[in-house]
């Protein structure tokens, strides 16, 4: 079971209900860990998952759109209704995929400190 927002009062619903229970509003579309269901078919979205928990959010609409064979605003609307509880556990470089990592401050003339990432593996920077 998960948990997903009802597009009427956006409170959070259990994807298997049949309507919202503070709204009434009817769940036409629910989505599963690894699947959606659209007009009663059933569609595999583990790779639109995987693109969400790194944050390619705009690539994961245009692949749910792609695998549901849908409009990219349809898409839109059903990937806001997909929650998954993203956990972080070390940041990794994204350009080599390390998790040595090391932070370095970066000051400014105008006295601002800016926190920046340093890859020990290649030397890429990034905030």
């Amino acid at each position: 079971m998960m948990l997903i927002k009802c597009s009427e009062c956006q409170k959070e619903v259990s994807d298997k209900a049949q309507s919202c229970p503070n709204c009434g509003c009817p769940i036409e579309n629910s989505c599963n860990v690894n699947e959606c269901i659209i007009d009663n078919v059933k569609y595999d979205i583990e790779s639109v998952i995987k693109l969400k928990q790194n944050g390619r959010h705009v690539a994961a609409i245009k692949e749910l759109a792609r695998i549901c064979n849908i409009e990219v605003g349809e898409a839109k609307k059903i990937f806001d209704r997909i929650n998954i509880r993203v956990v972080r556990s070390e940041p990794k470089c994204p350009r080599c995929g390390s998790t040595n990592i090391q932070w370095k401050n970066k000051r400014f003339a105008n006295g601002l400190i800016f926190k920046r990432n340093v890859c020990a593996a290649c030397g890429n920077h990034w905030r």
